[in-house]
């Protein structure tokens, strides 16, 4: 089932925009004396002061394409599997390290709307006319895309959302018989190395005994081989 988009009325991909985020830039303080809230106070003081001096430098539309290079800057591994992604991020970079611009948001379809320089041409009047008709016509198919998104966007969502229940469901289903054949087999085992226990009991008694009669043997060995040493010695004396 095919996830869907995240689609602007003018049919233009909104997911492609990072949200601009601000961070503080206070510094941190892991200790207080007395002077601490004053001088957290003036901190503040002086961080609003700076950021409502500061003048707005970008549109919007700008801002969340630098907030986009902002975000990706750092990880490339995250646009491995995302071609369309990673071909907007490369053309993004090419125009930072020219230097140029950051083009701003546009719709799809854009009509200039011409202002007749005179009030007496009628040729651009018509001209204007057509571009202004051009206009309301996409600002009413902007509306029918609303009104169809706002009927029928809540259904998509709802079917979406059964569909990834039910491979869930398949999938958890799938992992309870996975358990059950691991248990199983771990339950084989366990009847075999029971099974087994009284064999190895009788072969481990085996190999004390043989060891037992191999220490006897050796003794008994060491012996004889004295008493041997010790005859020929009486003999030769």
């Amino acid at each position: 089932m095919t996830k869907p988009s995240s689609m602007d009325v003018d049919g233009t991909d909104s997911s492609m925009e990072c949200p601009t985020t601000t961070f503080d830039s206070l510094p941190y303080i892991d200790y207080q004396d007395a002077d601490y809230e004053a001088y957290a106070l003036s901190l503040i003081e002086q961080e609003m002061n700076s950021s409502m001096s500061e003048p707005p430098k970008t549109t919007t539309a700008a801002k969340s394409h630098e907030g986009l290079l902002t975000a990706l800057k750092s990880d490339d591994s995250l646009l491995v599997n995302a071609p369309l992604l990673r071909s907007r991020y490369m053309e993004l970079a090419k125009l930072k390290r020219a230097g140029k611009e950051v083009p701003p948001h546009k719709p799809r379809i854009s009509v200039p709307i011409v202002e007749p320089s005179s009030s007496d041409d009628r040729e651009a009047w018509s001209v204007a006319l057509a571009a202004a008709k051009a206009q309301l016509e996409g600002q009413r198919s902007r509306l029918l895309n609303l009104e169809v998104q706002q009927s029928l966007d809540a259904d998509h969502w709802k079917s979406y959302n059964q569909g990834l229940d039910g491979n869930l469901g398949v999938l958890r289903d799938d992992l309870k018989e996975q358990r059950m054949v691991v248990d199983r087999i771990n339950a084989r085992r366990k009847d075999a190395q029971e099974a087994a226990v009284p064999k190895l009991q009788n072969l481990t008694r085996k190999y004390d005994a043989l060891i037992d009669k191999r220490h006897r043997i050796a003794s008994a060995t060491r012996a004889l081989e004295r008493e041997v040493k010790r005859l020929r010695t009486t003999k030769s004396d």
